[in-house]
Protein backbone atom coordinates (compact mmCIF):
# COMPACT_ATOMS: atom_id res chain seq x y z
CA UNK A 1 0.00 0.00 0.00
CA UNK A 2 1.37 3.32 -0.75
CA UNK A 3 0.58 7.32 -0.27
CA UNK A 4 -2.69 8.49 0.54
CA UNK A 5 -4.04 5.03 0.91
CA UNK A 6 -2.27 3.91 3.79
CA UNK A 7 -1.96 7.24 5.51
CA UNK A 8 -5.47 6.48 5.38
CA UNK A 9 -5.51 3.38 6.86
CA UNK A 10 -3.57 4.17 9.71
CA UNK A 11 -5.53 7.47 10.63
CA UNK A 12 -9.05 5.20 10.56
CA UNK A 13 -7.13 2.59 12.16
CA UNK A 14 -6.32 4.86 14.72
CA UNK A 15 -9.57 6.74 15.52
CA UNK A 16 -12.50 7.33 18.49
CA UNK A 17 -15.07 4.77 16.44
CA UNK A 18 -12.66 1.84 15.31
CA UNK A 19 -10.86 1.65 18.61
CA UNK A 20 -14.10 1.03 20.35
CA UNK A 21 -14.61 -1.23 17.69
CA UNK A 22 -12.21 -3.27 17.98
CA UNK A 23 -12.11 -3.15 22.11
CA UNK A 24 -15.85 -4.70 21.92
CA UNK A 25 -14.38 -7.57 19.07
CA UNK A 26 -11.84 -9.11 21.19
CA UNK A 27 -14.00 -8.55 24.18
CA UNK A 28 -16.58 -10.26 22.01
CA UNK A 29 -14.42 -13.28 21.47
CA UNK A 30 -13.92 -13.84 24.89
CA UNK A 31 -17.12 -14.11 25.96
CA UNK A 32 -17.20 -10.91 27.65
CA UNK A 33 -14.44 -11.42 30.11
CA UNK A 34 -11.14 -8.94 29.64
CA UNK A 35 -8.86 -11.85 31.33
CA UNK A 36 -9.93 -15.10 29.26
CA UNK A 37 -8.43 -17.00 27.37
CA UNK A 38 -9.22 -17.18 23.74
CA UNK A 39 -9.42 -20.93 22.98
CA UNK A 40 -8.59 -21.89 18.90
CA UNK A 41 -11.20 -23.15 17.25
CA UNK A 42 -9.21 -25.02 14.20
CA UNK A 43 -5.32 -26.01 14.06
CA UNK A 44 -4.90 -25.30 10.56
CA UNK A 45 -1.71 -24.59 10.11
CA UNK A 46 -0.29 -22.67 6.77
CA UNK A 47 -1.52 -25.06 3.95
CA UNK A 48 -5.84 -24.05 2.87
CA UNK A 49 -8.28 -26.48 3.44
CA UNK A 50 -8.64 -27.06 -0.32
CA UNK A 51 -4.49 -28.48 -0.31
CA UNK A 52 -5.58 -30.51 2.73
CA UNK A 53 -8.80 -31.94 1.13
CA UNK A 54 -6.88 -32.85 -2.40
CA UNK A 55 -3.70 -34.12 -0.50
CA UNK A 56 -1.23 -31.89 -1.35
CA UNK A 57 1.52 -30.56 1.14
CA UNK A 58 3.90 -33.42 2.79
CA UNK A 59 2.23 -36.33 0.78
CA UNK A 60 1.36 -35.47 -2.64
CA UNK A 61 0.39 -38.77 -3.77
CA UNK A 62 -2.39 -38.70 -0.96
CA UNK A 63 -5.87 -39.26 -2.60
CA UNK A 64 -8.81 -36.96 -1.68
CA UNK A 65 -9.63 -36.99 2.01
CA UNK A 66 -12.87 -37.50 3.18
CA UNK A 67 -15.03 -35.21 5.73
CA UNK A 68 -14.20 -36.88 9.00
CA UNK A 69 -10.21 -36.95 7.53
CA UNK A 70 -10.60 -33.28 7.25
CA UNK A 71 -12.07 -32.82 10.48
CA UNK A 72 -9.97 -34.60 11.93
CA UNK A 73 -6.61 -32.61 10.75
CA UNK A 74 -8.53 -29.19 11.87
CA UNK A 75 -10.06 -29.94 14.78
CA UNK A 76 -7.14 -31.65 16.41
CA UNK A 77 -3.68 -31.68 16.42
CA UNK A 78 -0.98 -34.53 17.94
CA UNK A 79 2.51 -33.32 19.78
CA UNK A 80 5.99 -34.58 19.88
CA UNK A 81 4.79 -37.42 22.50
CA UNK A 82 1.68 -38.63 20.12
CA UNK A 83 -0.94 -37.04 22.32
CA UNK A 84 -4.67 -35.86 20.49
CA UNK A 85 -5.64 -32.63 21.38
CA UNK A 86 -9.17 -31.55 20.29
CA UNK A 87 -10.16 -27.80 20.03
CA UNK A 88 -13.35 -28.36 22.13
CA UNK A 89 -14.73 -31.86 23.59
CA UNK A 90 -18.02 -31.21 21.34
CA UNK A 91 -15.57 -32.40 18.46
CA UNK A 92 -14.18 -35.00 20.13
CA UNK A 93 -17.31 -36.74 20.91
CA UNK A 94 -18.26 -36.00 17.27
CA UNK A 95 -15.38 -37.86 16.05
CA UNK A 96 -15.90 -40.69 18.20
CA UNK A 97 -19.65 -41.32 17.78
CA UNK A 98 -18.70 -41.23 13.71
CA UNK A 99 -15.93 -43.85 14.75
CA UNK A 100 -18.66 -45.91 16.65
CA UNK A 101 -20.97 -45.92 13.67
CA UNK A 102 -18.24 -46.57 10.91
CA UNK A 103 -17.20 -49.63 12.81
CA UNK A 104 -21.15 -50.69 12.60
CA UNK A 105 -21.36 -49.75 9.52
CA UNK A 106 -18.11 -50.55 7.61
CA UNK A 107 -19.55 -50.59 4.07
CA UNK A 108 -21.35 -47.42 4.52
CA UNK A 109 -19.12 -44.33 3.19
CA UNK A 110 -18.15 -42.35 5.68
CA UNK A 111 -18.97 -38.96 3.98
CA UNK A 112 -22.75 -40.30 4.29
CA UNK A 113 -21.94 -41.12 7.98
CA UNK A 114 -20.42 -37.89 8.71
CA UNK A 115 -23.63 -36.19 6.91
CA UNK A 116 -25.65 -38.18 9.07
CA UNK A 117 -24.30 -37.37 12.63
CA UNK A 118 -23.97 -33.75 11.55
CA UNK A 119 -27.75 -33.55 10.57
CA UNK A 120 -27.19 -32.35 7.07
CA UNK A 121 -26.83 -28.98 6.40
CA UNK A 122 -27.10 -25.94 8.67
CA UNK A 123 -27.43 -22.75 7.39
CA UNK A 124 -25.70 -23.78 4.06
CA UNK A 125 -22.95 -25.83 5.34
CA UNK A 126 -22.17 -29.39 7.03
CA UNK A 127 -20.73 -29.02 9.89
CA UNK A 128 -16.69 -29.79 9.63
CA UNK A 129 -16.74 -28.89 6.39
CA UNK A 130 -16.03 -25.24 6.32
CA UNK A 131 -16.41 -23.30 2.97
CA UNK A 132 -15.68 -26.88 0.91
CA UNK A 133 -19.04 -28.10 1.70
CA UNK A 134 -19.92 -28.23 -2.43
CA UNK A 135 -17.13 -30.03 -2.49
CA UNK A 136 -18.49 -32.60 -0.95
CA UNK A 137 -22.36 -31.99 -0.79
CA UNK A 138 -24.54 -30.91 -3.37
CA UNK A 139 -27.58 -29.09 -2.05
CA UNK A 140 -31.16 -30.37 -3.43
CA UNK A 141 -34.31 -29.58 -2.84
CA UNK A 142 -35.25 -32.77 -0.62
CA UNK A 143 -31.82 -34.09 0.41
CA UNK A 144 -28.00 -33.76 -0.16
CA UNK A 145 -26.11 -36.23 -1.24
CA UNK A 146 -22.03 -36.92 -1.27
CA UNK A 147 -20.74 -35.77 -4.78
CA UNK A 148 -17.84 -38.31 -5.23
CA UNK A 149 -19.35 -40.85 -7.00
CA UNK A 150 -20.41 -43.09 -3.62
CA UNK A 151 -18.36 -46.04 -5.52
CA UNK A 152 -15.48 -44.36 -4.68
CA UNK A 153 -15.62 -43.03 -1.69
CA UNK A 154 -15.75 -46.32 0.62
CA UNK A 155 -12.46 -47.78 -1.52
CA UNK A 156 -10.56 -44.17 -1.76
CA UNK A 157 -10.43 -43.61 -5.50
CA UNK A 158 -11.06 -40.55 -5.66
Amino acid sequence: MKGDKYEGLIKHTKSEAFQKKSKQASLNKRGGKEDAVNEPTHYAGSRSFWNRMLGRGKKKSQPIATVPELFLDTHSRVDHKGVRTWTKPKDKQLYEAFEREKAANPEKPDNDIWYELVDGFKKGHVYGTGSSTPAFYEKTRRRSTSTIPKEHVSTGNY
